[in-house]
């Protein structure tokens, strides 16, 4: 249950993750800076499955994982999948699309559910490939259209909603701004399929922002400390770009 847009500029870029989840789920590990494999990486930690659902490193490379659930028609009831999380930290340390795209095709994508996954450099644009529980689609940059949604909650509405309050709030002039109204956004009208959404039993947990430029890398996590639609402090972290 997760919503992605993105800006990008020439040799830079924002993203904006809002990550939902189940209530009964531990909350998120704000991020911290670690080094993995002697590069220095940004993510947050989900305490549940140890792995993260955004990450970006010193080369400026973020990735990000949404769940597939448009697939989840494919999951074997009595399978032991891993974490899906554990991904984006295996491939956090990388520099470029091309070592990206590399280490994905020799991931047995089987012992993972279908996810979507998303990687950004400054200077390469966006990329994104889809493993929907059979085959890995690789989706090219002219195919991608912000924003990405998913939900375990009626999926093909909430990604209608979804679109439709980007059309509505971001309309042509994309801005940080815009983009940043846009993933705060609840709208009486769509309920539970609001971007900044609240249900009985989930809500939107956190809005991350990662901005990259050729000097650096920003990262900036709200959390909420309760339930309901105000996200409380905000964590920044910066690191030199490498």
């Amino acid at each position: 249950m997760c919503t992605v847009s993105w800006l990008l500029e020439p040799d830079a870029y924002t993203l904006f993750f809002s990550r939902d989840e189940l209530k009964i789920r531990p909350r998120a590990i704000p991020p911290r800076i670690q080094e993995i494999n002697r590069v220095k990486v940004i993510a947050p930690q989900d305490p549940q499955g140890g792995g993260s659902w955004i990450a970006v490193n010193e080369f400026g490379t973020t990735i990000c994982l949404l769940n597939h659930y448009g697939a989840y028609a494919s999951i074997e009831a009595a399978k032991k999948y891993r974490t899906r999380g554990e991904i984006v930290m295996n491939l956090s340390a990388l520099k470029d699309a091309a070592e990206i795209e590399s280490a994905l095709r020799h991931i047995a994508m089987n012992d993972y559910p279908p996810f979507r996954l998303l990687w950004l450099t400054a200077n390469e644009g966006i990329r994104s490939c889809i493993w929907d529980g059979k085959n890995c689609i690789w989706v090219t940059p002219d195919k991608l259209l912000a924003p990405l949604s998913g939900s375990s909650f009626e999926n093909d509405q909430v990604v209608f909603e979804r679109a439709a309050a980007f059309r509505q709030i971001v309309k042509s002039e994309i801005s940080t701004e815009s983009l940043i109204k846009f993933h705060e956004s609840y709208d009486t009208l769509r309920g539970p399929y609001s971007v900044n959404m609240h249900r009985e039993d989930a809500q939107t947990m956190s809005m991350s922002v990662v901005t990259v430029t050729q000097e650096q890398v920003h990262f900036e996590y709200r959390d909420k400390p309760g339930y309901g639609f105000d996200f409380g402090a905000t964590h920044e972290l910066d690191i030199p770009r490498g």
